[in-house]
């Protein structure tokens, strides 16, 4: 029997291109199949109008909530379901993303985001409607009630 050992490295084993400061990579853990499914969905989106990929963005997410639906009924538990939930959970942080401005791009590692605000524009008035979209998607999050107890309360 024969074995090998490797010198420790403090560099990660697979390197990734720098991505400029504007840029931001979006990694959620997910399976292979729905990085591949992320994938293509960015490659969609970054081609479409604003009020485009809001649309395809919720539809997507009706569809999964559909589909984790119909494996409830089939007796499914959410820990049978984790990588649907993962898949789901990337769908609604990319729409909230969109919401606040953010724009999507896509190379040949994956899905980059755009932050907002760091497109040139010379429009004064493009740029206080995406700090507008911001504020209004946070004051709607914290108006909304996220988990309830038994009887109703938070």
């Amino acid at each position: 029997m024969t074995s090998v050992v490797l010198p420790a490295t403090s560099r990660p084993a697979i390197r990734t291109r720098n991505v400029p400061a504007p840029l931001r990579r979006f990694r959620p853990r997910l399976t292979f199949g729905y990085q591949d499914k992320l994938y293509r969905l960015a490659r969609q989106l970054e081609r479409m109008p604003h009020a485009e990929t809001d649309r395809e963005l919720s539809l997507a997410i009706a569809a999964e909530e559909q589909r984790r639906s119909q494996y409830e009924a089939l007796g499914l538990t959410p820990e049978d379901i984790v990588p649907t939930l993962h898949w789901t959970t990337a769908l609604r942080v990319l729409r909230d993303l969109h919401v606040q401005g953010w724009t999507f791009h896509t190379d040949d590692e994956g899905l980059l985001l755009r932050v907002p605000g760091t497109t040139p524009s010379t429009d004064p008035e493009v740029e206080k409607e995406t700090i507008r979209r911001s504020f209004a998607l946070g004051a709607a999050l914290f108006r909304r009630r996220s988990v309830e107890g038994p009887q109703g309360s938070v």
